[in-house]
């Protein structure tokens, strides 16, 4: 049986666009602010990122989101699922529950970076940020809050996985996380995360981020299964 291959770094920076439709890349620089730049100058001046929403979310034509070639690139880290090279994978802000737990990981590792760059992908902002407070340092403990804010608690049976200096120092009995009240965060459903979405275009995209985003990783859709979602079906 050959080993699974997880990519381990799924980010926008990693995720390379091909365009079939021209127009679509004169309709994205039409509406950006671009730049003037002189050559002789050392430093280039970007163009500044945009939400795909309005040029592929568009409820007016849903099949445009099928009209572009993905490629990822960057495999630097990517690991084979019974070999580890790394226990230190994926983005820090995009990183799924079980290597934030110290729990053992397998290709599904994938679909929980996936899901979040779906969203920042979507609407341009990061679904966890481990900052409290904002722009502020780093946490894995206010990471997992957000988590739980949006997901629920975690499963003592997935906790029991995890390395449990981690899991005893950040968790309470109810796998929720300890001296932490709601966030007051709006679910995935609302229209903070899924603006300018229909009602029933809202709930295919969040019950495929649902699908993709389980906390247990044994929990998570095989491939297969993923491809059959209504989401994933209405765009073929």
């Amino acid at each position: 049986m050959e080993n699974s291959l997880t990519i381990a770094d799924i980010k926008p920076d990693n995720i390379f666009v091909k365009f079939r439709d021209h127009s679509l890349i004169e309709s994205y620089l039409a509406n950006a602010d671009i730049p003037e730049q002189d050559r002789s100058e050392q430093q280039c001046s970007p163009v500044p990122s945009q939400p795909l929403r309005r040029y592929y979310f568009n409820k007016a034509d849903s099949t445009r989101v099928a009209k572009f070639d993905i490629a990822l690139g960057d495999w630097g880290v990517a690991s084979w699922t019974d070999k580890h090279l790394t226990e230190s994978i994926q983005p820090v802000a995009l990183r799924a529950p079980e290597v934030l737990i110290g729990a053992p990981w397998d290709k599904t590792t994938d679909w929980w970076n996936l899901g979040a760059v779906y969203l920042e992908g979507f609407r341009a902002i990061r679904m966890f940020s481990g900052c409290v407070p904002r722009d502020g340092p780093y946490h894995v403990k206010d990471h997992l809050a957000e988590i739980v804010d949006l997901f629920g608690p975690f499963a003592k049976t997935f906790l029991e996985r995890g390395n449990q200096e981690i899991v005893q120092a950040v968790f309470d009995d109810e796998g929720r996380i300890k001296d932490q009240g709601p966030l007051g965060r709006p679910g995935l459903a609302s229209e903070t995360w899924t603006l300018g979405l229909s009602e029933e275009a809202r709930n295919e995209f969040v019950s495929f981020l649902y699908a993709l985003m389980k906390l247990d990783p044994a929990e998570r859709l095989s491939t297969e299964d993923l491809l059959r979602h209504p989401w994933l079906g209405a765009r073929k």
